[in-house]
């Protein structure tokens, strides 16, 4: 709907100059404002700074003298020469002789203006200088630069409001003076130049002939701008009165050349047909009502009436073409086709021609043509068409209308948000039959089963015949995939059957169908030709696990396939290029705080991801031998190169090589390390082991074993890897001389608060003890972990708490400034008297954060762990295995931190918001002393 702008235009004037005064004024006032305000605050700050600085060095005197009165007054005095808030002293001295870290003083200006004494519990006190608009602090420091105190000065913002008051007033008695004086000479100078010069013009356009056109020219005087107006609309009615006498004699000669077309046409055996557009009649000559079969007098001769003749479904289109050729003036040829009714209810299929004549203003006004009865035409391209998208055969659509369907098949599933199944479907066998029986056994076939899959079918889905014995079906608008499950099982049923053998009446032959299915759409947006493949892919599936079957896309399978074969080929062209690095990751002896030896860690630097860790390429790499071994062959070489130059730099410290089962057990392995001791004659083989993992060493236990034997024989250490994930056992474990054990770490990382795990450990531990093992403990990530493995007997560890794997340009920069955790070495010295501390522990822990995990998640946590401090695991242990290593006077003092952790916990669950978060701590901090209180009873 068009916008109708009716305010009078002196009244929209008016309003915007005031609108722009206002504005104005508006941002002149806000400018001075911020000004002000700006000013005042560094005004505030300037002087805020000198009170401190004078106060600074007026009473550390005082404080060094304990002449608290004293400093005191001195705060009083500048509290009333300023407009500060408060200002507060903390002095260190005095808080010692009282006991406390700090005696605070001070004055503070409560809001009545009203100075007095400052009082840390006083809410109202502490409110006031918590909303103070700034502070500036400042340490107070003794004749000899010690730090004894410290002076805040906090300032409010009573002195900005005033003067920020102050400010809006003039600027508000301002804002109106100047608006109503800038606002009536606007007004009076709008009127005299701009409205009344306007109202004339309208007053004299109102004089109207009976056509609507004003009698009377314009008055050209008045401003320069309104007599240009006036001008223009003169030479506009000139125009127009220049125009209308135009038109007429164009209709004379618009009758005339429509005679003269009528007789080129009459020769054509084609309909004509005249349109007077301006009057919406519309002229058919004799020859058109002929074509059609109509009289004249039935057919409405206008717009409307042809319309009624045209198809409906061409109805709009044809129409669409029409305006086009109007819209452009003509400038293009106007042809037309679509198809209109004859008399006897049938459609012929018709070309209209013509050319329209436009006024100098484009606006049509007759529009001549005629019409052509093209249908022997347009049913031969038809004919053409149907033979060149079916198959002539089967009678079934081809490859080619397959391809130009299914993308809306595709587009509709979309739409209406179903499934859609693509079945591609191969006959078992029909090569051997087609060639053995010949063609028109195997043409009879093929017909025999596009009929049975077409009675299968649904009207909504479609299928073609791609050529040989292959068919494609789509079947759409599926709710669910598993409803084409049906519709497999009937195709297999269907298409099985028994062919009559031609040579042998008593004999037959059977037939079957492979059947390759996928599905859309499909979490990566996918085209026609790629489901295609997908379908094909997963028909020939279906054939190689037998036939006669039906065989479902696995895109997952798929993409998994491809990824890998990009990681093997990225792989094989890196090891050409050199792309991988080694990393390092120290071994400490937390007895000591001594590193002993350095693992050997790969990392690839992909060209295009990055850096990646093994395990991010290892899985797809690892089932080939070859490139294993030669990445083997790289890493190991490379290692003893910077072995060597750490030996010849003078570190001492074992170096830990991990190597695939296909190295451990290749030959070929032996004969590489044997040439290299001869390369670098400076490394024993004693200081080198080599990791195994236990998963690769059990695949085979006598061959693990032999091979183990080699290494050893050649001086070599063996570590078997990430100890206790695999299936070993204790026959396994004795028949394997490895030198040393590694506990996996994920054991480590969840024995601070998983009981299983640390049971684990202990019992790796004694294995290695039993065995003469030396053991590591990996993933160590926190000093208390290795406190941990400490009190269990495990003095090595590995881990992100000495140090991440770094390259070795950066291990001689961290052997310089490593340090150690000074706490093991004291703890691997003392005498731990049990375990069953450590258990406990480890389940005080759990129970602790079974509870903070339901309280902030009950949904995902609902179990809460036991409340009744009498019946949990914890008290159970307090009285029976502690007493026999704690005094009486211990247990009572553990059992009421007990009691009371247990009463803060039920406090806990039934608070909410701040108070629930208080109780929580105070849970956690008696939760810490129950435990430094049991640690420190378990050793000596």
């Amino acid at each position: 709907m068009p916008f109708k702008y009716n305010t009078s235009i002196y009244l929209t004037l008016a309003l915007t100059i005031m609108f722009t005064v206002m504005l104005v004024l508006a941002v002149h006032t806000r400018a001075s404002y911020v000004e002000l305000k700006s000013k005042a605050v560094v005004e505030m700050k300037k002087n805020s700074s000198k009170t401190i600085e004078l106060l600074t060095k007026n009473i550390s005197d005082d404080i060094e003298s304990y002449a608290v009165n004293d400093y005191d007054k001195i705060v009083g005095n500048e509290m009333k020469l300023s407009q500060h808030l408060a200002i507060i002293v903390k002095d260190y001295n005095m808080g010692e002789i009282l006991g406390s870290k700090v005696y605070i003083s001070g004055k503070i200006r409560k809001s009545t203006n009203i100075i007095v004494d400052y009082d840390q519990n006083n809410l109202e006190h502490t409110e006031l200088v918590r909303k103070a608009f700034f502070k500036q602090s400042k340490d107070i420091l003794s004749s000899h630069g010690k730090v004894i105190g410290n002076i805040t000065v906090y300032i409010s913002d009573r002195y900005l409001q005033s003067k920020l008051n102050e400010l809006i007033k003039d600027s508000i008695l301002e804002f109106f003076l100047i608006g109503t004086v800038l606002a009536i000479a606007l007004f009076i100078t709008m009127y005299l130049f701009i409205v009344k010069p306007i109202s004339d013009i309208s007053y004299i356009l109102t004089k109207q002939d009976e056509d609507g056109i004003p009698t009377d020219p314009l008055s050209l005087n008045g401003p320069k701008e309104v007599s240009r107006l006036a001008q223009t609309i003169n030479y506009m009615l000139d125009s127009i009165k220049k125009s209308r006498l135009k038109i007429d004699m164009q209709n004379k000669e618009l009758i005339n050349e429509r005679d003269r077309f009528e007789l080129a046409v009459d020769g054509t055996q084609d309909g004509l047909w005249d349109w007077d557009m301006q009057n919406d009649i519309v002229t058919f000559s004799d020859r058109f009502y002929e074509m059609l079969g109509y009289e004249k007098n039935e057919i409405i001769q206008t717009a409307e009436g042809w319309n009624k003749l045209v198809h409906p479904e061409d109805l709009k289109d044809s129409n669409q073409v029409l305006r086009d050729y109007l819209n452009d003036q003509g400038r293009y040829k106007y042809e037309n086709t679509f198809r209109m009714l004859t008399k006897d209810g049938e459609y012929i299929w018709i070309t209209s021609r013509g050319k329209a004549l436009f006024n100098d203003d484009g606006t049509p006004v007759r529009f001549v043509g005629f019409i052509t009865d093209i249908t022997s035409q347009v049913l031969h391209n038809e004919e053409l068409d149907y033979t060149a998208k079916h198959d002539m055969l089967t009678d079934l659509p081809n490859r080619f209308l397959f391809t130009e369907y299914i993308q809306t098949l595709l587009n509709n599933t979309q739409e209406n948000k179903t499934h859609m199944a693509l079945l591609y479907i191969d006959l078992d066998g029909f090569k051997e039959i087609n060639d053995e029986f010949g063609h028109v056994i195997g043409d009879s076939i093929l017909i025999h089963v596009a009929q049975k899959i077409k009675n299968i079918l649904r009207k909504e889905d479609f299928v073609a015949r791609l050529g040989g014995d292959e068919f494609i079906v789509a079947v759409s608008n599926l709710e669910s995939t598993n409803n084409v499950v049906p519709m497999l099982n009937k195709f297999l049923d269907t298409i099985r059957q028994k062919v009559e053998n031609p040579k042998d009446k008593n004999e037959s032959l059977h037939m079957t169908a492979s059947i390759g299915v996928t599905f859309y759409p499909q979490n990566k947006e996918i085209g026609p030709e790629a489901l295609l493949r997908q379908a094909d892919q997963a028909m020939y599936d279906a054939k190689n696990l037998g036939k006669n079957q039906y065989h479902i896309f696995n895109i997952d399978s798929d993409m998994a396939n491809k990824e890998h074969l990009h990681i093997i080929q990225d792989f094989e062209q890196s090891l050409i290029s050199n792309d991988f690095i080694l990393y390092y990751q120290p071994k400490v002896d937390m007895r000591t705080n001594k590193i002993y030896g350095f693992e050997t860690l790969l990392r690839w630097q992909h060209p295009t991801k990055g850096l990646l860790f093994p395990d991010e390429f290892l899985p797809y790499v690892n089932p080939q031998k070859e490139l294993m071994l030669n990445l083997g062959e790289w890493v190991i070489s490379n290692a003893f190169a910077q072995f060597s130059k750490w030996k010849e730099a003078g570190y001492d410290f074992d170096l830990s090589i991990n190597i695939s089962a296909h190295e451990f057990k290749e030959t070929k392995t032996f004969a590489l390390l044997k040439s290299l001791l001869k390369q670098y004659p400076n490394i024993s083989p004693k200081d080198v082991e080599f990791e195994i993992l236990e998963t690769h060493a059990f695949d085979d236990i006598s061959q693990a074993n032999k091979m183990i034997s080699t290494f050893q024989e050649l001086g070599f250490n063996i570590a078997l890897d990430d100890f206790g994930t695999g299936y070993s056992t204790l026959t396994y474990l004795k028949d394997l001389s490895v030198n040393t054990l590694k506990i996996d770490k994920s054991f480590v990382m969840d024995m601070l608060h998983d009981r299983a795990s640390l049971s684990i450990l202990e019992a790796t531990i004694a294995l290695a003890e039993a065995f003469r093992c030396d053991v590591i403990a990996e993933g160590v990530e926190s000093v208390e972990h290795g406190n941990v493995l400490i009190q269990l007997g495990c003095y090595k560890a590995q881990g992100y708490v000495l140090s991440k794997p770094m390259p070795s340009y950066e291990v001689e920069t961290w052997l310089t400034s490593f340090q150690g955790h000074d706490i093991w070495e004291q703890n691997s010295k003392k005498l731990f008297h049990e375990h069953s501390s450590l258990y406990a522990i480890v389940e005080h822990k759990q129970w602790v954060k079974n509870l903070q995990e339901h309280i902030k998640n009950p949904d995902i946590y609902p179990t809460i762990p036991e409340l009744d401090d009498h019946r949990c695991n914890f008290h159970e242990w307090l009285y029976n295995d502690a007493k026999k290593h704690f005094s009486k006077k211990v247990i009572e003092k553990i059992d009421n931190m007990h009691v009371k952790l247990h009463a803060e916990a039920r406090n806990a669950l039934s608070a909410h918001g701040k108070k629930r978060e208080e109780l929580l701590n105070e849970m956690l901090n008696t939760h810490k002393e129950i435990i430094e209180t049991i640690q420190s009873q378990n050793s000596m």
